[in-house]
């Protein structure tokens, strides 16, 4: 989703196919319960780092910076 420069409102752009509206497409709507249910719980706890303020980062647990890599590898 962005905002368009010409008009000022939002839209939705899908990657894959090149198109572009200014309707919700139905299909990106996730259900309630398949997010639920597949569901991941990251704990954020002592050796986690999210924010650059907090305590060095435990080699052995899963960063902020491991998620992002993770995303900018698989998001070709």
């Amino acid at each position: 989703m962005r905002i368009s420069k010409s008009f000022k409102r939002k839209f939705f752009y899908n990657k894959k196919t090149g198109t572009s509206t200014y309707e919700l497409p139905p299909d990106s709507i996730a259900p309630f319960h398949i997010c639920y249910y597949g569901r991941l719980f990251w704990e954020w706890g002592d050796g986690i780092r999210v924010h650059d303020s907090q305590k060095p980062q435990d080699p052995d647990k899963l960063s902020k910076e491991d998620v992002l890599s993770f995303i900018q590898m698989h998001s070709a």
